[in-house]
């Protein structure tokens, strides 16, 4: 395989990463961002990152 293969494949793979992510932070966002029938990014994406090191948090026994 040519270095170009090579190199296009791995960008391949980290597009495809990159989309799972970002559906990811997407679906975070509208889990928690709801504002009177509409997606609030920040808020969704605060809150949700919020509740992510919380749960790491407790994970780890600090409370």
């Amino acid at each position: 395989m040519s270095d170009v293969q090579s190199a296009v494949g791995e960008i391949k793979a980290l597009d495809t990463e990159l989309q799972k992510i970002m559906g990811n932070i997407h679906e975070t966002c509208l889990k928690y961002g709801e504002d009177s029938g509409r997606v609030n990014y920040v808020k969704g994406a605060n809150i949700g990152g919020f509740v992510k090191v919380s749960e790491a948090m407790l994970a780890y026994g600090i409370n």
